[in-house]
């Protein structure tokens, strides 16, 4: 399957009171994937701000076994939620995000997503990166032609 292209879609949290803190119910985001060497993807990815995505440009790598996607996301800027306020940290990088689902066509994808148990720093106090988990669908919107 060729995967280089634009592809829209959103992910959301397994958790209603996140979603109530954040006030938004999913987060919209666009990937571009510009280059596959097998069945290895690399591109970028960028959250929509207005559904109060992560800030910057990311960059996402990939595996496609069948219809079986997986991912990973890494944004250059840490978004935390701390106590009911989002804050951007551009000193620090995001924890990683995990990403896997199946194709529901070749057009389409859908599964979850996960940040791993972490440990952090928020200025000087230590801080603990909980697990969490959330549900993601993304669908092609254009190709991109081999030349």
């Amino acid at each position: 399957m060729n995967m280089r292209g634009k592809w829209v879609g959103w992910y959301a949290y397994n958790n209603k009171k996140i979603d109530k803190i954040r006030g938004v119910d999913k987060t919209m985001f666009s990937i571009y994937i510009d280059t596959v060497n097998g069945n290895k993807f690399y591109g970028t990815v960028e959250d929509d701000k207005n559904t109060l995505g992560m800030e910057g440009i990311g960059r996402i790598e990939g595996t496609v076994e069948g219809n079986v996607m997986s991912f990973t996301k890494k944004m250059p800027f840490r978004t935390l939620l701390i106590r009911g306020e989002r804050v951007i940290d551009k000193s620090k990088k995001h924890p990683t995000v995990y990403y896997k689902g199946t194709g529901v066509n070749d057009n389409s994808f859908k599964g979850e997503w996960k940040f791993k148990f972490g440990l952090t720093f928020i200025g000087m106090m230590p801080a603990i990166l909980l697990p969490i988990k959330g549900t993601w669908e993304m669908k092609r919107e254009t190709d991109i032609v081999e030349p």
